[in-house]
């Protein structure tokens, strides 16, 4: 079982701090190695590995392949605990289960696709930094993962920033809680509930049949309504998730498809209260009405700014321009760090768990859509 806490890294300074960081908490770091590594994800024509709840990743580095089968995580709590099946190989074929040996991969995979091919269906390019964690006793507690990522098909081609923080041995998911405190205490760093594999898929085939066994598009007339609630909420959700950072560094594209992604958010959430009675937290609609506020603020003084930036009508004189683009870039950055203040919040934590809990309960109860 592996348990971990996920987290965004907002900002390159971040990224820049936490490599250099010697302590988190009241734990030492120690041992630093940087590696590179490409991971392709791999499943059947017809999604079989996914449609059964797992992921299966190959990991191929300079010098060794590994081949990772996951369970995907549900994200009811800010740790992620999820099944995990490891094997190490030389040389293998990674589209071939029945190959791979004596190992807990094979046996499982088998075990779901019988003899059946693997095709790829995605992949990332990694550069990660990796620390340890050690406890009192001086014994390994954890592994600290620093990750610069690009998704293979991403028409962007934008690089993530992630932290990544796994138990090692029989540690349990309460010694997580210390180390996650003293995260949250770091500015630029923000809960980060989804899997790589998810995002990837959203930035990567958004339409593939992989899509739409993931709930990203698909709404179906005889679909129970929980369920097509939740088929339009997720792709916003991930959206919201995926532009967090370029918003919070305040760049203009991103700014404004965060807040769309936001502003789409709230609208659906609010009109089907009933849905969320058991899962969403209570405050969860008006938290995203401030964020839609902040988003905006800012958003309006950008376009301010522009304008004040680019005006030639006469007779407008030098110095009043110059003044005029002061005044706003004042205002934006205020805004800007309200809005940053904003997504680095508890609050902000907390809506994206609760929704992030409703997108993955089942749906049950719900008349069919009309």
């Amino acid at each position: 079982m592996e348990i971990e806490a996920k987290y965004a890294i907002l900002d390159p300074q971040t990224f820049n701090l936490l490599q250099g960081l010697q302590r988190l908490g009241p734990y030492p770091l120690v041992d630093s190695k940087e590696r590179s590594f490409r991971d392709t994800y791999l499943d059947t024509p017809d999604g079989r590995l996914l449609r059964a709840g797992y992921a299966c990743r190959w990991r191929v580095t300079d010098t060794i392949q590994r081949i990772t089968v996951k369970g995907l995580a549900q994200g009811l709590t800010t740790a992620h605990q999820r099944e995990e099946f490891e094997a190490l190989f030389h040389d293998v074929d990674p589209t071939r289960p029945t190959d791979w040996g004596d190992t807990p991969p094979h046996d499982l995979v088998t075990r779901l696709v019988g003899d059946l091919s693997l095709s790829p269906l995605l992949a990332l390019r990694q550069r990660r930094m990796t620390r340890l964690l050690l406890n009192p006793q001086g014994d390994p507690l954890a592994e600290l993962a620093l990750d610069n990522f690009i998704v293979e098909g991403d028409p962007s081609q934008r690089a993530f920033l992630e932290l990544e923080i796994e138990l090692i041995g029989s540690a349990g998911v309460s010694q997580l809680t210390p180390i996650q405190h003293a995260l949250n205490q770091i500015e630029g760093l923000t809960s980060q509930p989804t899997s790589k594999f998810e995002r990837a898929v959203f930035l990567a085939i958004p339409r593939s049949p992989t899509a739409r066994a993931l709930g990203l598009w698909g709404i179906e007339p005889n679909q129970l309504a929980a369920e097509a609630y939740r088929r339009a909420a997720r792709p916003r959700f991930l959206q919201m998730l995926i532009t967090e950072p370029t918003a919070y560094r305040g760049e203009g594209d991103d700014v404004r498809t965060w807040l769309e992604a936001i502003q789409s958010l709230r609208v659906l959430l609010a009109s089907v209260p009933a849905q969320f009675e058991d899962t969403f937290e209570p405050t969860a609609v008006k938290t995203l009405e401030h964020a839609v506020r902040e988003g905006e603020r800012l958003r309006a003084t950008e376009i301010f700014k522009e304008m004040a930036c680019n005006s030639t009508e006469p007779p407008v004189r030098a110095s009043d321009l110059v003044e005029l683009h002061r005044v706003w870039e004042i205002a934006y950055r205020h805004h800007l760090e309200k809005l940053q203040g904003f997504l680095t919040s508890p609050a902000y934590a907390r809506l994206k768990q609760s929704v992030w809990t409703w997108l993955n309960q089942p749906a049950s109860g719900v008349p069919h859509l009309p």
